[in-house]
């Protein structure tokens, strides 16, 4: 079977413009030797990457609802070693918030490690008090409180607002009012995309049968509770060259932002999830799952 697969998609690429064929090939390449794909353990850039990753990782595990006992302790172990590398290889300040920001999950899962019966015998703090430069203003978790907001957002300047917008990983269990939904999406509607084109379309899924279904497909919300989903697609149609084959994902990521603004506005906690499939088979299943071309 993935042999057919793969016969068919060298098939269809055979039949595709050598300027695009080529032009992909030439953006892969420049992507993997400019991106940290390519680079050693010690390199700096690497090491700021793993740090994010991993501290990112923590902070989510802290926002879910059920937290195994002892959760993380294999990767604070490695925050600390990339800690301890990032100390020995920096001559400049490269990156220094990914050091910070390690810091501060650090002193988070510390504070939550009784009630979340974590082992820190581990962890020395002091050893990276020199190095840190910046106290960060916000990490770790927060309860999204919507009524709250609700009732402060005439009062509030665009900065404050957007400070306000949090990734939501623990959700109220109620079905959001599709009404609501229309509003968001109409609303999102403002935002700008090549040509005025306005190619995003929105697919709005209740069923928590499908809902369920493609968030495990998607693999990053291990955990999370969530009543309904929302999967964003472009209308390919409306683009007319090769050369505007990556516009589609600008004008999503324009709109996805509008739109998290958006449900914001009306109250709704949301949590933005990127799509990766690295061999198109996801691609196919969740056309399946939610009906899409």
């Amino acid at each position: 079977m993935k042999i057919k697969r793969a016969f068919t998609k060298l098939k269809k690429i055979s039949e595709m413009p050598r300027n695009i064929t080529m032009t992909g090939i030439d953006q892969m390449m420049r992507f993997y030797y400019h991106s940290s794909a390519s680079l050693k353990e010690d390199n700096i850039e690497l090491v700021c990457r793993e740090l994010r990753i991993l501290t990112h990782t923590i902070e989510k595990g802290m926002a879910l609802p059920k937290i195994r006992k002892g959760f993380g302790k294999e990767k604070i172990k490695k925050i600390l070693e990339l800690m301890d590398k990032y100390i020995s290889i920096q001559n400049s300040e490269y990156d220094q918030e990914a050091f910070d920001y390690a810091y501060a999950i650090l002193e988070k899962y510390i504070d939550n490690a009784t009630e979340n019966e974590c082992d820190i015998s581990f962890i020395d703090l002091n050893k990276y008090n020199n190095y840190k430069k910046n106290q960060i203003e916000f990490c770790g978790t927060e309860i999204f409180d919507s009524q709250k907001l609700l009732s402060q957002i005439d009062s509030m300047n665009f900065e404050e607002f957007a400070k306000n917008r949090h990734s939501v990983r623990d959700f109220a269990v109620d079905t959001v009012d599709e009404s609501i939904i229309r509003k968001a999406v109409e609303l999102a509607q403002t935002a700008p995309s090549a040509c005025n084109r306005q190619s995003t379309r929105v697919h709005y899924i209740q069923n928590r049968d499908i809902c369920k279904n493609v968030l495990d497909l998607q693999g990053g919300a291990k955990g999370h509770t969530g009543s309904s989903v929302i999967v964003l697609t472009s209308e390919l149609s409306l683009y007319r060259h090769t050369s505007e084959f990556k516009t589609p994902y600008l004008d999503s990521g324009i709109y996805l932002m509008n739109l998290l603004y958006a449900l914001t506005y009306y109250g709704i906690g949301t949590c933005p999830l990127i799509w990766n499939d690295d061999d198109g088979e996801k691609a196919e299943e969740i056309r399946r799952l939610v009906d899409i071309p």
